[in-house]
């Protein structure tokens, strides 16, 4: 069960990827046609590639840290969760 829902996770996260250049392209006001190969590089054009290249992994790293940092993991917490996990592989086995 644990498997389907990554995947469905993986799939759908995937699939957005692609909605949000176009969304943020149009935003830019390329709507009717793409940047081409040969075109010079826009001032916005060129921000909106750094905040895709840098911005939304930055973002990304800050939410990681921020739930690390939140997420309490002592000795007896931890034996939880492995045996949680022990559990659900059980249960995916059979």
């Amino acid at each position: 069960m644990l498997r389907i829902i990554f995947s469905f996770v993986d799939k759908m996260i995937s699939s957005l990827a692609p909605a949000l250049v176009g969304f943020m392209l149009a935003l830019i006001s390329y709507r009717e046609e793409l940047p081409q190969l040969g075109e010079s590089l826009t001032p916005t054009l060129f921000v909106m590639t750094l905040v895709f290249f840098l911005g939304i992994p930055f973002l990304g790293y800050l939410a990681s840290i921020t739930a690390m940092k939140c997420y309490v993991l002592d000795d007896k917490k931890m034996a939880e969760v492995q045996a949680g996990i022990a559990e659900m592989k059980k249960i995916d086995e059979k």
